[in-house]
């Protein structure tokens, strides 16, 4: 499994005190998506990403759509007549782990947007 990136603070940060309110997704990639117990459910996590899309159009809500649109990739895979478990299994992380890296490439242009708003609000930030 992707390992959380390194911008993001760790799981039990009291950062997420505050942090959670303006990064609910970062929160959940943190504290569920990062937990390989968690058990993929593609349909709740659907949900919850269709309540939290960028509502303006832009660069952010073009790498949250595509982020969706690997998870739904990874819901839909199934095991290829020619593939084995184990084979399917490889594949099906590979997808996940896909999904994940489109997860974390918009999380870090949304932190980017939050610091410069918080460098340009004079507020103390990085």
């Amino acid at each position: 499994m992707r390992p959380v990136p390194s911008f993001l603070p760790k799981a039990d940060s009291k950062k997420w005190h505050n942090r959670q309110l303006w990064d609910p997704l970062g929160y959940l990639r943190v504290r569920t998506l990062a937990n390989p117990a968690w058990k993929r459910d593609v349909r709740w996590l659907t949900g919850v990403l269709d309540t939290t899309r960028p509502a303006t159009p832009g660069q952010e809500r073009d790498l949250y759509d595509l982020a969706v649109a690997r998870l739904r990739i990874y819901g839909a895979a199934t095991r290829r007549r020619s593939e084995s478990e184990s084979e399917f299994q490889v594949r099906s992380d590979a997808l996940w782990d896909d999904f994940l890296a489109g997860v974390d490439d918009y999380l870090l242009l949304q932190l980017e947007r939050h610091l410069r708003g918080v460098d340009e609000a004079g507020v103390s930030g990085r």
